[in-house]
């Protein structure tokens, strides 16, 4: 769905919205009158000067008006230097005049008009939040180039930055040079930056708890952030949200109690040996043991519908409520989610 929509739908009432590819409707806010404080700070023309002097001065002046940025741009991701004593500042100088970087310079500049319909998108997301978690802050937003670095990052919940080389396109030639998978290479495209963003900015705000921790715990972790996507981007797919394709949308749709008696049969929602459930919440190319039309992350998905069953059937649950609840079996209890079985 192009953007228009989405601030087509901001202006209306409450109503029910059900995604392209997805099939979970619900009530989405007027967010017209919600005000927030949008701090985007655009970095990734900033640095780049005819010569050293005035690209060292540039950096310098960022670094005072932006200082918390900068040490997480420069120092902390980057790894260019300690920010004290300007340690940083020689290797950010050479840095942001490698030839390089000035050829990702150029391919970003191709992606700008598609990249800021994703942060006016982006935006509209966190006045969502806002309306959910009212006492939450709104994070300083940042994008920047970063030789391919993470997709987003953020310092706490104070900052969030956006690798916008991480959003060329698939048929950008230097990714899988780079060592970078097919599966993953192919969300490297401007419509992800939204969902990835604000997935950044919620794992900072509600941080997963590893102590005693099992599958059922992460799969409804990774369910509740999914859950928080479905309230801020309201207009977004769900393959989008999650990093699929639609075809593996319609694969887990269509095979829901199928995956769902595949944990249940191999006993694996109580198993806390992270080495053996890892690769059911984690990226792939699909998930182990189930066809190889699966997508991998299967075990995220299945914690996803979970939470929106517990949703639906609990109306009278906040989503801040929500957030607080801690285990996974008082959501999957309290859900009745009980698709129905079959085997592969």
């Amino acid at each position: 769905m192009r953007y228009t929509v989405t601030r087509f739908l901001a202006l209306l009432s409450l109503f029910y919205i059900s995604g392209c590819q997805s099939d979970y409707s619900f009530e989405v806010p007027d967010i017209s009158n919600i005000k927030i404080a949008y701090d985007l700070i655009r970095t990734e023309q900033l640095f780049f000067e005819k010569d050293s002097l005035n690209t060292q001065q540039a950096i310098e002046a960022f670094t005072n008006k932006h200082p918390a940025i900068a040490d997480l741009y420069f120092s902390k991701l980057m790894q260019l230097g300690s920010m004290q004593n300007n340690e940083y500042l020689p290797s950010a100088t050479l840095f942001f005049r490698n030839d390089a970087i000035l050829s990702l310079k150029d391919s970003v500049q191709l992606i700008l008009p598609k990249a800021n319909e994703q942060l006016t998108i982006l935006e509209d997301g966190f006045k969502y939040f806002k309306h959910y978690f009212p006492h939450k802050n709104t994070p300083q937003v940042f994008t920047a180039i970063t030789e391919f670095g993470p997709a987003a990052f953020t310092l706490d919940t104070a900052v969030v930055g956006i690798s916008l080389d991480m959003y060329l396109g698939p048929q950008f030639v230097y990714y899988p040079s780079v060592g970078f998978h097919q599966y993953q290479i192919r969300n490297f495209k401007p419509a992800f930056i939204a969902a990835n963003t604000l997935k950044s900015v919620y794992t900072a705000h509600f941080p997963f708890d590893s102590k005693e921790t099992n599958l059922l715990d992460q799969m409804v972790y990774n369910g509740k952030l999914l859950y928080l996507l479905d309230l801020t981007l309201p207009a977004t797919d769900d393959y989008i949200k999650i990093g699929y394709t639609p075809a593996h949308i319609d694969w887990c749709k269509n095979n829901e109690g199928r995956i769902w008696a595949f944990f249940i049969e191999k006993e694996m929602l109580y198993e806390t040996q992270s080495k053996v459930f890892m690769k059911y919440i984690t990226d792939g190319p699909s998930s182990s043991g189930m066809p190889q039309e699966s997508p991998g992350n299967i075990a995220s998905w299945v914690g996803w519908q979970m939470v929106r069953t517990f949703m639906k059937n609990n109306p009278n649950v906040t989503v801040e409520q929500l957030m607080d609840i801690k285990t996974g079996q008082q959501i999957l209890a309290r859900s009745k989610y009980k698709p129905k079985k079959g085997l592969f």
